[in-house]
């Protein structure tokens, strides 16, 4: 910008004897002129305002300081003139109202009085309509750079909520699995008293109050339930899945046309039932997913243990080839509840999960969780 407003100048400083008579004692003006009337053009989309007062003034000091040759219609060079339009079109752009309304009367004066009367009011109507295309302009940039940060906003928070969303649902399995030993914990303790000979009162009363104290922690989190279930959600009374369960979803998955194959088995009194119940919901989103965005595409699924001896981590694989004659929309595989949920469930056991568009055109899920999640003590999961 600053280049072009040097050779603006200099194209000015060309033709400043044409328009401008300024006798042979006033040499040292003409660069002036010309410095006034094309380097004020870099600040056009700095400093708007500041640029067009430069130009305004010097356009002024001209006009009524300079005679003007013969049969011209502008008092300032042709240069000058358009760098001053340019300049409040600038400022119709970027700057307030009170600025543009000033800077909009004054250039209208200025073409008003100083050109040529046959043509005056023809310039006076350019300078309106410069004004108001400048105006236009920016109110419409401005427009939509506020379209942009609210869309940029509302995206943010749809993502926050989707988040927030299967987090709560994730809350809501894991219930479950804790009522149920809960449950289990209130039975034994209540129980043990008719199960072992020979307890003492004080043992009695100690299972008593272990008792009371389960039941009371079931009772909490079924009120946390509560708060986390949305209005119109039912309450679940089926059992939670897991992942002795996929063999059933493979197979309905079958049923409705899917061609879906499954490799590998995993016993599940080898996992804590937050995993094993992560394994299926992991699982099935990945099928649903592949279901949703590449249908036809063939489905694969396989489950292993690795690590040490016996293996203490459990990996998944679901992969889906590209959708017959297109390859699928893996923007949209990656933006939906469900990757966002299998991303919130295998960060809440400590596990890692990679996912992505593959080579082919399908999509690729891998996991690896803990056997026994992130805060199981060592041991079999068992009750």
């Amino acid at each position: 910008m600053r280049i072009f407003a040097v050779v603006l100048a200099l194209v000015s400083f060309g033709s400043i004897d044409v328009v401008v008579r300024v006798g042979d004692n006033g040499w040292w003006l003409v660069p002036l002129i010309a410095a006034a009337g094309g380097l004020p053009f870099a600040l056009a989309f700095t400093r708007p305002f500041v640029g067009w007062l430069v130009s305004a003034g010097a356009a002024a000091a001209i006009a009524w300081g300079l005679p003007v040759a013969d049969a011209n219609p502008w008092p300032w060079p042709p240069i000058h003139g358009l760098v001053l339009l340019a300049l409040l079109c600038s400022v119709g752009m970027r700057e307030r109202s009170r600025r543009l309304a000033f800077a909009l009367v004054a250039t209208a004066v200025l073409f008003g009085y100083g050109v040529h009367p046959n043509a005056a009011v023809a310039w006076v109507l350019v300078v309106l309509g410069v004004a108001a295309f400048g105006l236009l302009v920016g109110r419409l940039a401005s427009t939509e750079g506020e379209l942009a940060r609210q869309a940029e906003l509302s995206e943010a928070e749809k993502s926050r909520r989707v988040v927030l969303e299967e987090r709560a649902r994730i809350a809501r399995d894991l219930h479950d699995i804790v009522a149920h030993r809960m449950s289990l914990i209130a039975v034994q303790a209540e129980t043990a008293p008719y199960r072992v000979a020979g307890l003492s009162e004080e043992a009695r009363a100690e299972l008593v109050a272990i008792a009371g104290d389960a039941r009371t922690a079931l009772a909490e989190t079924r009120v946390l339930l509560s708060v986390l279930r949305q209005e119109d959600e039912q309450a679940r009374y089926a059992p939670q899945p897991g992942v002795d369960d996929l063999p059933t979803l493979v197979e309905g998955s079958r049923r409705a046309g899917v061609e879906v194959g499954m490799s590998g088995t995993v016993p599940p009194d080898r996992l804590s039932p937050a995993v094993s119940l992560a394994v299926y919901r992991i699982v099935q989103e990945a099928m649903a997913n592949a279901v949703r965005h590449a249908p036809g595409s063939a489905i694969a699924v396989e489950l292993s243990l690795e690590g040490g001896s016996e293996g203490d981590q459990v990996v998944i694989h679901v992969r889906n080839s590209a959708a017959p004659g297109a390859a699928g929309s893996t923007r949209a595989a990656t933006a939906g509840h469900g990757i966002t949920g299998i991303h919130e469930r295998v960060a809440a056991l400590g596990g890692a999960v990679t996912l992505g568009p593959s080579a082919d055109g399908g999509f690729t899920v891998d996991a690896v969780l803990p056997c026994l999640g992130r805060a199981e003590p060592d041991g079999d999961g068992s009750a």
